[in-house]
């Protein structure tokens, strides 16, 4: 499973203007679910990555931890 960074999450919702209650909606996820990656870099099922990247118009490798 690939892992979402916190930071680089935090970084695309900034540059999108979106919180986590938007985002969260925006991609059909729980806000609970957003939280959690936002406060470490957790590990995410990729049609979550693709649901996420959508909402922010991101490619996956700009919120995902480099390995």
């Amino acid at each position: 499973m690939d892992k979402i960074s916190s930071k680089k999450l935090k970084t695309a919702m900034l540059e999108n203007c979106i919180g986590t209650l938007e985002l969260a909606q925006s991609a059909n996820i729980q806000p609970a679910t957003i939280s959690k990656f936002l406060k470490s870099d957790s590990p995410a099922r990729l049609p979550t990555i693709a649901k996420i990247c959508r909402a922010l118009n991101v490619q996956p490798a700009e919120i995902l931890k480099e390995e």
